[in-house]
């Protein structure tokens, strides 16, 4: 897995802000303005590379790490501060939001390439974790999604829904069921996910 940004330097020379940033701006110049009354439609044909319409722009910027990313850091292990995240080069993010994500051996690989990163950059050691399988896997509704249907007053996903959504979109209604902030996108997600 190649996780160079692009205009990839010779070796010893880790990035160039400016070739990444005219390569960032070339792939996001399409991603349209966003206000609080609008959604934006889905940015990323790549399943795998996803950007949600319900995502903010600092998430379709990389400034917030996206859900999609947060998947693959799940799958692999690897807790990852918002500094941290910030911290690596821009066209790194857009790698790690860009690279497959889903085999042992990707999976495996993602996790190398992300320790070196963060190795490569100042501050903290990358902390993990212990891997099994994640709440996305099982086929049941998890309670706490159930729970959060119902606090908006909204019908909970049938088992049969749920059974239908991709592993992200179970990962993103588990994530954005949780207490805090992040709940304010979980409406907005059971609309995109054709659920209400």
């Amino acid at each position: 897995m190649d996780l160079s940004p692009p205009d990839a330097q010779p070796p010893g020379v880790l990035f160039d802000r400016r070739a990444a940033r005219r390569a960032i701006d070339a792939r996001s110049g399409d991603v349209p303005p966003r206000n609080a009354s609008e959604q934006r439609a889905e940015i990323s044909s790549a399943h795998h590379a996803r950007l949600f319409g319900f995502e903010s722009e600092l998430e379709a910027r990389l400034t917030y790490i996206p859900l999609a990313v947060r998947f693959k850091l799940d799958k692999c292990g690897v807790k990852l501060s918002l500094d941290q995240w910030q911290q690596l080069p821009e066209g790194n993010r857009r790698a790690l939001l860009g690279v497959r994500c889903e085999s042992g051996a990707e999976i495996a690989d993602y996790r190398r390439e992300l320790q070196a990163l963060i190795r490569a950059t100042p501050g903290d050691e990358p902390r993990m974790f212990e891997v099994g399988s994640g709440p996305w896997d099982d086929p049941d509704v998890p309670n706490q999604v159930r729970r959060k249907a119902l606090e908006f007053g909204a019908v909970p996903p049938t088992p049969y829904q749920w059974r239908a959504l991709t592993p992200l979109q179970r990962f993103a209604l588990i994530k954005l069921s949780r207490d805090g902030e992040h709940g304010r996108n979980f409406m907005p997600a059971l609309r995109a996910f054709e659920l209400l």
